[in-house]
């Protein structure tokens, strides 16, 4: 064999993959290989099986043209259950590779396959010596990402297919990973262990609704109504074509069709489907300063009022703004109370909503009424933050012990403190400028203001203390 690639061709494959909570095969705890297998307990090194292996992910390999050692190794990796705690991806000058923490703790590093066959795989494990012999880690990752990749092209497999040669790389795995760095880990951890599809506890409309919400501009998942599908409560085959309207017959398709539902979940995943509506409500609060900037400068619009539905002031538009943040959070933890959403979607979230107090703080500390076109007449007992969205949101905000908590809280602040840690990593630039921004401010009349940088400034140090080379003794570098 010249390269590993040559190795793995070696394997044959005799079933398409099948889904975790499919497969038969019996569970194991971490790093573990099942009696069963190839591996066994007992005195000695371990056997070799003869015959085709029924990998820990629900597939079957021939590794009888490998050479015994590869063979035991193949075995016991391919029937090893290992946990994928994180997954990066690195550029060192002219190599870049993924980096796949397992949870033994070792990691698996997957270079570009450009800077040549005899370093594009390694492992951290005292027994990888070289790519063209992999030890039981390698093996283990080639399995799960063969098994990801083929269920998502070819879709999960209800019969045993006649035996194919196996001809995937790990060189072709490479712009896979790229592609689907975002959720892999967690499509690699499903068919490593029994982690539950939290979408399997979603009534299926609903989990519809979140994927025919993510197709357009201005929608989130509560308004996709009968008029956008023709969702209909029972369904024949006669019912599922709607002429002249494609997603109402998708839609009814994906209902009837489990596989097919399945397979726009695995292209529409829920991380994706989460930012999605993070920033359709996002676009919904520039859209609300946009209607506040148009009503101070213009003045009210013919027929109609001030209302959330209508002409916004200084108060409606604060309520409004607070609404879509609450709608967020909302949205946030429904979808993590069934499971930790990833890193990506959290991240997001934090910096839609630090970049939504970044314009209030820079753009809406001020009189918006001065210099309007409609000499607007100031009432007689209107307070000053009336005018100033800034002050009505955070300088100076009013207080109603009859308001629900998300009226009266410290704006996004108080939520951003209930994200974890590695999911604001991207907003702290962005929220040391507004601390200083705000620190520098004219603040007469507006006495929460410091005590709101205060707040930002605690969260910074906390930050800083924390962002440290982990231990080499509890950590091994990616």
């Amino acid at each position: 064999m010249s390269d590993p690639a040559r190795l793995l061709q070696s394997l044959n494959l005799d079933d398409m993959p099948v889904t975790r909570s499919q497969s038969h095969f019996p569970q194991q705890r971490g790093g573990r290989t099942p009696r069963g297998g190839g591996r066994r307990r007992g005195r000695g090194r371990a056997q070799i099986q003869v015959g085709p292996i029924r990998s820990h992910s629900g597939m079957r390999y021939d590794t009888q043209m490998l050479s015994p050692t590869s063979s035991r190794r193949a075995a016991e990796g391919l029937q090893s259950e290992f946990i994928v705690d994180r997954l990066e991806g690195f550029n060192i000058g002219h190599d870049k590779y993924y980096a796949f923490q397992l949870s033994k703790p070792v990691t698996v590093r997957i270079h570009d396959p450009a800077i040549g066959a005899d370093r594009f795989l390694e492992c951290t494990c005292a027994e990888f010596q070289t790519p063209l012999q992999p030890c039981a880690h390698i093996w283990w990752l080639f399995d799960v990402l063969h098994a990801v990749r083929s269920n998502t092209e070819q879709g999960v497999a209800t019969r045993r297919p006649p035996q194919i040669q196996l001809t995937a790389q790990f060189s072709e795995l490479f712009p896979f990973i790229a592609e689907r760095q975002a959720t892999l880990a967690r499509e690699l951890n499903r068919f490593s262990v029994d982690i539950p599809d939290p979408d399997d506890e979603i009534p299926v409309p609903d989990i519809l609704n979140d994927i025919f919400a993510s197709f357009y501009d201005d929608m989130i998942p509560s308004e996709v109504h009968d008029d956008v599908v023709n969702k209909v409560s029972r369904l024949s085959p006669d019912d599922i074509l709607v002429e002249g309207n494609l997603p109402a017959t998708i839609y009814r398709l994906a209902l009837r069709d489990d596989a097919f539902r399945r397979r726009l979940q695995q292209l529409v995943p829920r991380e994706v489907r989460a930012i999605k509506s993070y920033k359709t409500l996002y676009l919904r609060a520039q859209a609300a300063l946009q209607r506040l900037n148009q009503y101070a400068e213009t003045g009210p619009s013919a027929g109609h009022s001030l209302g959330t539905l209508g002409d916004l002031d200084v108060p409606h538009c604060a309520r409004l703004l607070r609404s879509i943040v609450h709608q967020m959070y909302e949205d946030h933890d429904a979808r993590s109370a069934l499971a930790p959403l990833d890193n990506e979607a959290g991240s997001q979230l934090a910096v839609i909503l630090v970049e939504l107090v970044a314009e209030v703080v820079r753009h809406y500390n001020k009189d918006i009424y001065n210099g309007n076109l409609w000499n607007r007449a100031r009432p007689a007992n209107e307070h000053p933050r009336e005018r100033n969205l800034f002050a009505y949101l955070i300088g100076n905000p009013p207080y109603n012990a009859r308001s629900p908590p998300w009226e009266i809280d410290n704006f996004v602040i108080d939520r951003l403190q209930g994200l974890r840690a590695d999911e604001l990593v991207d907003s702290y630039e962005n929220l040391d400028d507004i601390k200083e921004y705000m620190e520098e401010m004219d603040t007469t009349g507006m006495p929460m203001t410091l005590m709101y940088a205060g707040r930002i400034d605690e969260m910074l140090r906390a930050y800083r203390a924390t962002a440290r080379e982990p231990s080499s003794s509890t950590y091994q570098m990616p």
